[in-house]
């Protein structure tokens, strides 16, 4: 009774009839974004290129796949606002995620430029261990928002001290702790396997909750 619950959510949209039909969209926008992101921010990818023609290129796919990838996962999360019984809730969930990641932004900045100034770290070191935190609070709010909005879809109750929970926050610490690790030894990989973790934790806890969770009962 509780599957024929949750899949009228995600039913009736043009030609998508299934959940299938909006994971596949999702999967895409995130790696339309991924991708694009990786093109653009990537400094180390832009010193290799060896003439304003190419990275002019490269500049260009790179905004022009993130712009889509943007508009993919808007579109779907327009589709899932529309669906989701609880809006207040949706819209507080929305607010508190976009506010802690401006402050925790705001906050490291200020962070970094104060350790840098009272101690003898270097401009890079301080960078990076703002990197490394930034990585670590970007990662897990984004994963406690997903995860969050699909136990909305599903009407389901979101509970901190749920077992499953912690297991999968444990399972998203050691996947960031993994790619903090190659992108401090190995910067040259760095980018692309936080483009793979940022991937693995999004589409990962989608599917399980979506797919997994639907097996089991």
């Amino acid at each position: 009774m509780q599957k024929k619950e949750n899949e009228k959510g995600f039913k009736k949209l043009g030609k998508l009839n299934s959940k299938k039909g909006y994971f596949s969209i999702y999967v895409f926008g995130l790696m339309l974004y991924g991708m694009g992101s990786y093109l653009f921010l990537n400094d180390l990818l832009s010193a290799r290129m060896e003439d304003d023609l190419s990275l002019n290129l490269m500049n260009f796919f790179g905004v022009l796949a993130v712009c889509l990838g943007l508009c993919l996962l808007l579109f779907l999360f327009y589709q899932f606002y529309k669906r989701v019984q609880f809006k207040q809730k949706t819209r507080n969930a929305l607010r508190n995620y976009l506010l802690v990641v401006l402050i925790s932004g705001a906050a490291l900045g200020l962070l970094g430029e104060a350790i840098y100034r009272a101690t003898n770290m270097s401009y890079d070191e301080v960078k990076k261990l703002i990197w490394v935190l930034t990585t670590y609070i970007q990662g897990i709010v984004r994963f406690i928002f997903l995860y969050y909005c699909l136990k909305l879809i599903s009407n389901e109750a979101f509970d901190w001290k749920n077992s499953q929970l912690k297991k999968l926050l444990l399972g998203v610490l050691l996947l960031l702790s993994v790619s903090i690790g190659v992108g401090l030894l190995f910067p040259i990989f760095g980018s692309m396997v936080m483009f793979i973790a940022d991937l693995v934790i999004a589409i990962g806890i989608v599917y399980k909750e979506l797919f997994q969770v639907e097996k089991l009962d």
